[in-house]
């Protein structure tokens, strides 16, 4: 019997004894007993609460700096995945969105799948492809989230984060992410000329992994409002631009864009 069936069973049985003791008396039944019965149940019932109470308080006070870790690694687990996910984004765009603009939004989605040059140098030192970067930074969010799952559960950690951060660690999009040095050399082997970009299909990944981010970054919002007036508290990346390409000059951007060539077919004489 969990902690939490004892409390409903307690509540229960005093909330049972107040009400059967109520209706005797309605009724006439019982008397002085009665009326003994229905203060005792009462009496008890206020004293469960009370005591309960003051054992929950001092339960989250104990486990404040187990939730508090919890909560700070997840934050940067979040960091992480939106960086990259930024990197992204500032390697296809041709031009700066609105700080306040959807940094989710399913257009960006499409965009990256299919203007995302993987054989250009990403934007970080030392210098390695786009397919190199993604096969590398998809192995280290899934290792820190696999090592997160192990550090956290069996402790005083939301249960719900837990849950969030395991689809995180098993998204597909991660997966796919981490067999991109592999697709070229399988589509020699088999004869098929592909463009050097993810392709279509995958957009329906990277939404699947979006979505799980946003789930993250909600979540930590609501713990982050019991933590707020905590010493050294950073509340969780939002979920729009807001500042974050002031770190790119503008040449930057689309700096890793591919756009198929057109072909253009001239008069015939």
């Amino acid at each position: 019997m969990t902690e939490w069936d004892i409390r409903v069973w307690l509540y229960g049985l005093s909330g049972s004894l107040a009400a059967a003791s109520s209706i005797l008396l309605f009724y006439g039944i019982g008397g002085s007993l009665i009326e003994n019965l229905f203060a005792t149940a009462l009496g008890s019932a206020f004293t469960i609460f009370v005591v309960d109470n003051l054992l929950r308080l001092a339960e989250k006070q104990r486990t404040l700096p187990v939730r508090v870790a919890a909560y700070d690694d997840a934050r940067g687990l979040h960091s992480s995945c939106r960086f990259l996910w930024i990197q992204m984004l500032v390697g296809v765009l041709d031009a700066a969105p609105n700080h306040d603009a959807d940094l989710f939004a399913q257009q960006y989605c499409w965009e990256v799948c299919q203007h995302l040059n993987l054989d250009k140098p990403a934007p970080i030192i030392p210098t390695r492809s786009w397919r190199d970067h993604l096969w590398i930074s998809s192995g280290e969010i899934r290792k820190t989230a696999a090592d997160y799952l192990i550090r956290y559960i069996g402790t005083a950690a939301d249960m719900v984060l837990i849950g969030i951060i395991r689809k995180l660690e098993r998204s597909v999009f991660l997966f796919f992410c981490s067999h991109l040095n592999v697709l070229p050399q399988a589509a020699r082997e088999i004869g098929v000329t592909r463009p050097p970009v993810m392709g279509f299909g995958v957009e329906v990944l990277v939404i699947e992994f979006l979505s799980t981010l946003q789930e993250l970054r909600s979540h930590l919002e609501q713990m982050g409002q019991e933590f707020r007036n905590h010493p050294g508290f950073s509340p969780v990346s939002p979920a729009t631009f807001t500042e974050d390409l002031l770190q790119f000059t503008l040449p930057k951007l689309g700096a890793g864009r591919f756009d198929p060539p057109t072909t253009q077919k001239g008069n015939s004489r």
